[in-house]
C-alpha cells in the first residue's frame, strides 16, 4: 500500500505535512507549506502534494483554487492518516514522542 510509510522518517515527513494543513484548519496557503514545512524544498513538494502527488491522488488532501493562491485542506481520509501516523509514530500531544531520547522526561 503506498500510503504506508517505508521508512520511521518518511512516516513522520507524512504527519507533518498533514499536521501543518492542520494548523491552518484545512485552508493552509500553498506558498507557507513550500517555505514552512517543505524548506523550500520543491522535490519533496511536488512528491506529496503537487498535481500528482501522494496526497492529492489518494485522496488525503483536497486542493482549491482561490484567485491566483491554490489552498490544501485534508480529506476525512486525510484525517484518518494522520490520526495513524500520529498513533504509528507515538507521538503524544507533550512531548515530540513517547519513546526514544527526545521525548524521555
Amino acid at each position: 500500500m503506498p500510503l504506508q510509510a517505508a521508512t520511521r522518517k518518511e512516516a513522520e515527513i507524512r504527519f507533518r505535512v498533514l499536521a501543518a494543513i492542520a494548523a491552518f484548519l484545512d485552508d493552509a496557503p500553498e506558498s507557507s507549506l513550500r517555505q514552512g514545512i517543505f524548506f523550500g524544498d520543491k522535490n519533496g513538494f511536488e512528491k506529496l502534494l503537487g498535481p500528482s502527488g501522494l496526497f492529492i491522488r489518494m485522496g488525503l488532501v483536497k486542493r482549491s483554487q482561490k484567485g491566483e493562491l491554490t489552498r490544501y485542506g485534508r480529506t476525512e481520509l486525510g484525517i484518518k492518516w494522520e490520526a495513524f501516523y500520529k498513533e504509528s509514530l507515538d507521538i503524544d500531544d507533550y512531548t515530540k514522542s513517547n519513546t526514544g531520547p527526545e521525548g524521555t522526561w
